[in-house]
């Protein structure tokens, strides 16, 4: 309903607020509306993984619509329902930091699922410390899952995360590796101290010698 001028004003606010509100939208012109977008047929696609149901995903991708598009939608709320839970969990028990990195530990359900992508959100969004690097931990009986996440500014730095997680699990008998900016491991619940100092170390020395 605005005037143009009035668009560009408001679109000028909104630039002063966020530099990145506008970007390139790529679309599928022939798709139902839902999956027109394709970043938004990506959301979909991503909750279907995360949900392991990946073969849903993949009926969709190949042109199965109706009943399985509305499942993927629910897994697509429930798996948005997660972050929510995630970020506020956060919110309310922040981060446990050490002098070069920082960490999350989690044995909920609910959190396990989501511990890589609530960590990338948290460091985006300053509900954490985005000068360290964030250990995402979630235990899995007699293992712990790790995430790790850091920044495109902490990498430049010299941080190496796939380089740190790997070279640290593999002193515990675990194994991992990845990204210089997200990597993963799985090491033994009885190595969570030490693989944590170890990590710190790592980030530290990559710090002091890039």
């Amino acid at each position: 309903d605005l005037e143009d001028e009035e668009k560009d004003l408001l679109k000028d606010a909104l630039m002063r607020i966020n530099p990145d509100i506008f970007g390139d939208c790529y679309t599928v012109p022939k798709e139902v509306p839902l999956l027109r977008d394709l970043e938004e047929y990506s959301y979909i696609l991503d909750a279907c993984g995360k949900n392991k149901k990946q073969g849903l995903g993949l009926s969709i991708a190949l042109g199965e619509k109706d009943k399985a598009l509305d499942a993927a939608l629910r897994l697509q709320r429930e798996y948005r329902d997660q972050i929510v839970k995630g970020l506020e969990w956060i919110k309310r028990e922040g981060a446990v930091q050490l002098s070069d990195i920082q960490y999350l530990y989690s044995e909920d359900k609910v959190l396990k699922s989501v511990m890589g992508t609530i960590a990338s959100i948290g460091l985006s969004v300053n509900l954490l410390d985005n000068s360290k690097p964030v250990i995402g931990l979630s235990r899995l009986h007699k293992d712990i899952k790790i995430s790790g996440r850091t920044t495109r500014e902490m990498v430049s730095k010299g941080v190496d995360l796939g380089s740190a997680l790997r070279d640290s699990s593999n002193n515990f008998g675990g194994q991992g590796g990845g990204h210089d900016i997200a990597a993963g491991a799985m090491i033994p619940y009885e190595s969570k101290d030490n693989f944590l100092h170890l990590v710190n170390e790592m980030v530290e020395y990559q710090l002091n010698n890039d």
